[in-house]
């Protein structure tokens, strides 16, 4: 049986979390931007989901990164003077279920190709200590000329995401 106590500590502990996050919105900001203002061509852009094992961050904290990120991108790209278009998320989460099977980069590419994309965004979360977790993200092109081939790198940036909210 669920008491009050444990709801209320459980919702505390659920805002703390999105302050937390918040707080990162700036420097995910700065990465879309960084990202975006080094692709000068027409896309379609996919954002490859963040692992959050990999991360040693939890399920939820994933997800609210990539959102962010995603949001920023489709934000920053208006000012772009190329079309840029981003691939349903839960098109891409899909492929990402299959991706364990594949053994290369060149197989997964592919996949994210057949989705339409032109260029996958792969960012990339690591966590430095019970508080901090450093990010960064790099533009990959799948298709075409741009295959294989990093075209654009964000800095690494700092943010704040406590190791208590790790759940997975």
């Amino acid at each position: 049986r669920i008491t009050k106590s444990f709801i209320k500590i459980f919702l505390l502990n659920l805002l703390n979390l999105l302050f937390v996050i918040s707080i990162s919105k700036a420097d995910i900001v700065k990465i879309a931007n960084e990202i975006m203002s080094q692709i000068k061509f027409e896309a379609i852009i996919a954002v490859q989901p963040i692992d959050p094992r990999a991360s040693k961050i939890s399920i939820s904290s994933s997800k609210s990164l990539v959102d962010k990120l995603t949001n920023s991108i489709q934000i920053s790209s208006q000012s772009n003077k190329f079309k840029i278009t981003l691939v349903e998320r839960s098109k891409l989460d899909a492929i990402m279920l299959e991706q364990e099977e594949f053994q290369n980069v060149s197989e997964f590419s592919d996949l994210v190709s057949n989705l339409g994309a032109d260029v996958l965004i792969s960012p990339s979360v690591n966590r430095l200590n019970d508080k901090e977790v450093e990010i960064s993200a790099r533009a990959i092109g799948v298709k075409g000329d741009n295959a294989g081939k990093v075209l654009s790198a964000s800095n690494t940036y700092k943010i704040e995401l406590p190791a208590k909210y790790v759940f997975v």
